[in-house]
């Protein structure tokens, strides 16, 4: 149930058990927090997860399955490490696991899924479903997603399937196909495995946390951009809205419901 944003402050409290030698799995949402804690644990075996699993938390520690649907991915960090006796493990204890020779195209994969209907269901408070079933935010959904994949591109990176999700297929299907085909996709790949709940990016924000994982998700990808000599308008956009409202410099009263002030805040 630790956020990325917590990242830095729990591997400092596991280097006495990095330093014998016990991997330590960074499963967290989003790009960066791998970085973050071998910044922190220097020379520490860090393996790397990403969970297609609907859950929902019922309090610290303890969370319950909101789908069947879905499966863990596990890659290890530097060449040589092995994942193999952890994907083992988790399979005994009835997961689904997938294997990846490396963690960031499976980071980045799993980030394309977790920006859609994410911020922008934060910032208007709105469920994902009517966020899809609104043309121009549709529209804007797609830019930002097709974005963070043009990204992913220049850093030499190509999505990956995940467990419960075609990735490369979702990928191509939402920057090529016309929206009206996309739409049924967009209801049940990503609505209905949601599992009925709210986007964590939204749950952060009605918990009053002044902190967001959107640093790790469309804000990675503005990071990244910038770096790279690229624009990013609609990620710009949904990053700079809700970490203005996480803040405190945004109203969140002039977003909710109101659809028109973040399409203009995203020239569109």
């Amino acid at each position: 149930t630790m956020k990325a944003y917590d990242t830095a402050a729990a591997a400092a409290k596991v280097q006495p058990l990095a330093r014998q030698g016990i991997p330590i799995l960074i499963p967290q949402n989003g790009v960066g927090s791998e970085e973050v804690v071998a910044q922190v644990l220097g020379e520490a075996t860090i393996l790397s997860a990403v969970i297609t699993l609907a859950v929902e938390t019922l309090e610290p520690g303890l969370v319950r399955l909101s789908t069947a649907r879905g499966g863990i991915g596990l890659a290890p960090t530097t060449p040589g490490q092995s994942v193999s006796p952890l994907a083992e493990a988790l399979r005994e204890a009835g997961f689904k696991v997938a294997l990846y020779p490396h963690h960031r195209a499976m980071k980045w994969s799993k980030l394309l899924l977790n920006i859609l209907g994410n911020a922008s269901s934060a910032i208007l408070d709105l469920p994902p479903d009517l966020v899809f079933a609104h043309r121009r935010l549709f529209a804007l959904e797609r830019a930002a997603f097709c974005e963070a994949r043009a990204v992913m591109h220049a850093l030499g990176l190509r999505p990956v399937s995940l467990p419960g999700y075609p990735v490369p297929l979702l990928a191509w299907g939402i920057c090529s196909l016309p929206i009206w085909l996309l739409r049924p996709i967009f209801q049940r790949t990503i609505v209905r495995g949601r599992g009925g709940k709210m986007p964590s990016l939204h749950l952060d924000m009605t918990r009053g946390r002044r902190r967001s994982e959107v640093e790790f998700l469309n804000g990675a990808v503005v990071r990244q951009a910038r770096g790279l000599g690229m624009d990013v308008p609609a990620n710009e956009a949904l990053y700079s809205t809700l970490m203005g409202i996480v803040r405190g410099e945004i109203p969140w009263e002039g977003h909710r419901g109101r659809p028109e002030r973040l399409l203009a805040a995203a020239g569109r």
